[in-house]
C-alpha cells in the first residue's frame, strides 16, 4: 500500500530490533526447541499467494502455542526464514513453505547423488551423458546469431529443438551454475557473467545475463555435427510432413468418390466413423441420388474449365490438368493440417515458450531454408509471421511508440 507507521514510543517489552544475520544462538532455547517441533510436522495451512508463506507460517505457531504466543511477530519471522534458508528445517514446494522432507530442496539433493532427473515426467526424455550436453551446447552456440547462449534458456533450448529436458541432477548438482562450472565440461566452454547487475561493461537491454561462449577457434565450431536428436527431430517432421501431404491426397480422393456415388455405404460409414472425418463440399453433391444429373460430375466441371480457360488464352502453360489440379487440392489441403496442427500446439505453450516456437517454425518454413518448395511453405511462413506480429510485434510497437513519446522534448 505504499505506506509506513512510525512509534514516537516503543511498546512495552520491546527489546529492540531483530538483526537480519543473527544465528539461532540469539533465540531462545525454550522458543527455538518448541518452534522447530512445531514446524516438522508441517500442519499449518496453505496460503493462496506465496507471498504471504512466512506470515501464514508465523501466525499458525502463534495460535499453535500459549508460548510461542508471547513471542513477537517479528522474531517469529526471523525464526521461519532461518530455518528456510540457513537450515535443512523448511524447504519449499510449488512455492510455498514445506517441511525439509517433503521440500524440492531434499528432493534436488537426493536425485543429485543419485543421478537422477528432477520434475521429469515418465513419459518424457531427458539429457544423460556429458557428451551429449556438450555436443547440444556447440549446436546452439552455432547457429546464434551472437555466437553464445543465454543460461536462463537453456532448458527451453533443450525441449525446443532437441524435444528433451535438461536436469541438473543427472549430472550430480542441484543449480545450473553448479552444472555449468563442472570440470568435466571441459574448457571448450565458458560461462560470461560480465553483464551481471552491478558489473562493469554490461551492455544488455534487460540488465541480467549469462551467457555461454564457446573459447575455442570459430572453424572448429563451424565443424562441429549437428546433435543426433536434433538430427531426428528434423527427420521425422519431413516424415511427418510427407505422410501429411499423402493423407491429403487419399482425403481428395476419398471425398470425390463420395461425392460420385462411387462409395457404397459400408464404406461411407467407415470414414464417418473416423474421429473429425468432413464430407466437405462432396456432401452437397451426395445429397440427392440424382444429383448427378442437376450438376455436372467433376470431371466434366474440370474440362469446361479447361476449354474456357483455353478459350481465353491460348498460351499451352495456362491450360489446367486435372492431375494438377488434384495435386495442388491436396497440397492446399496438407498446408491447412498442417497450419491446423501448428496453432494447436502453438494454443498449449505459454510464456517465453511461444516466443521460442514460433522463432523455430520461422526457421523451419522460411522459403531459404525449403529450396524447390517456396511454393509449398510460403502460405504457411506467412501465417506464422501473422502469429508473430499478432504477438510480439504489436506490443514492441507499441513500447517503442511510449518509449519515444515519453522522450520527446515539451514544446
Amino acid at each position: 500500500l505504499n505506506f509506513r507507521f512510525v512509534l514516537e514510543v516503543p511498546p512495552q517489552g520491546f527489546r529492540g530490533f531483530v538483526e537480519e544475520d543473527a544465528d539461532e544462538d540469539a533465540i531462545d532455547p525454550m522458543v527455538w526447541d518448541e518452534a522447530t517441533t512445531l514446524l516438522a510436522q508441517g500442519s499449518w495451512p496453505k496460503t493462496e499467494d506465496p507471498a504471504y508463506k512466512y506470515i501464514a507460517v508465523a501466525s499458525w505457531l502463534q495460535d499453535a502455542s500459549a508460548h510461542l504466543k508471547e513471542v513477537t511477530f517479528g522474531r517469529l519471522l526471523h525464526l521461519i526464514r532461518l530455518c528456510t534458508h540457513h537450515l535443512c528445517i523448511l524447504g519449499h514446494r510449488d512455492g510455498l513453505l514445506v517441511p525439509w522432507h517433503e521440500s524440492e530442496e531434499h528432493e534436488r539433493l537426493a536425485n543429485a547423488a543419485a543421478g537422477q532427473p528432477t520434475s521429469v515426467k515418465s513419459d518424457e526424455q531427458f539429457v544423460e551423458t556429458w557428451d551429449e550436453l556438450k555436443e547440444c551446447l556447440r549446436y546452439f552456440i552455432r547457429i546464434s546469431q551472437t555466437k553464445e547462449v543465454e543460461v536462463s534458456k537453456l532448458k527451453l533450448l533443450f525441449r525446443t529443438h532437441c524435444q528433451k529436458e535438461l536436469s541438473e541432477t543427472v549430472f550430480g548438482h542441484t543449480t545450473m551454475s553448479k552444472l555449468l562450472g563442472d570440470p568435466q565440461l571441459g574448457t571448450e566452454f565458458h560461462v560470461d557473467n560480465s553483464r551481471l547487475p552491478g558489473k562493469k561493461g554490461g551492455s544488455n537491454a534487460n540488465g541480467s545475463r549469462l551467457a555461454i561462449i564457446f573459447t575455442k577457434r570459430e572453424d572448429e565450431l563451424a565443424q562441429s555435427p549437428t546433435p543426433k536428436s536434433v538430427a531426428r527431430i528434423k527427420a521425422a517432421e519431413k516424415r511427418q510432413a510427407k505422410e501429411e501431404k499423402k493423407l491429403a491426397a487419399w482425403t481428395i480422393k476419398a471425398q470425390t468418390a463420395f461425392g460420385r456415388g462411387v462409395l457404397d455405404e459400408e464404406q461411407a460409414s467407415v470414414l464417418e466413423a473416423m474421429e473429425g472425418w468432413e464430407w466437405g463440399a462432396a456432401a452437397e453433391s451426395a445429397k440427392s441420388p440424382k444429383a448427378s444429373d442437376a450438376m455436372p460430375s467433376p470431371g466434366r466441371q474440370r474440362r469446361e474449365r479447361k476449354r474456357a480457360k483455353r478459350a481465353s488464352s491460348p498460351r499451352k502453360d495456362e491450360a489446367e490438368d486435372p492431375a494438377a489440379e488434384d495435386e495442388a487440392s491436396s497440397l492446399e489441403q496438407w498446408r491447412q493440417h498442417v497450419m491446423q496442427r501448428l496453432s494447436k500446439e502453438f494454443a498449449r505453450t505459454q510464456g517465453s515458450e511461444r516466443r521460442a516456437r514460433l522463432r523455430h517454425w520461422q526457421r523451419m518454413y522460411h522459403p531459404d531454408k525449403n529450396p524447390g518448395r517456396v511454393h509449398e511453405v510460403m502460405p504457411i511462413f506467412r501465417w506464422v509471421q501473422a502469429c508473430w506480429d499478432k504477438e510480439f510485434r504489436s506490443a514492441e510497437q507499441a513500447a517503442s511508440t511510449a518509449s519515444s513519446s515519453s522522450t520527446a522534448p515539451n514544446e
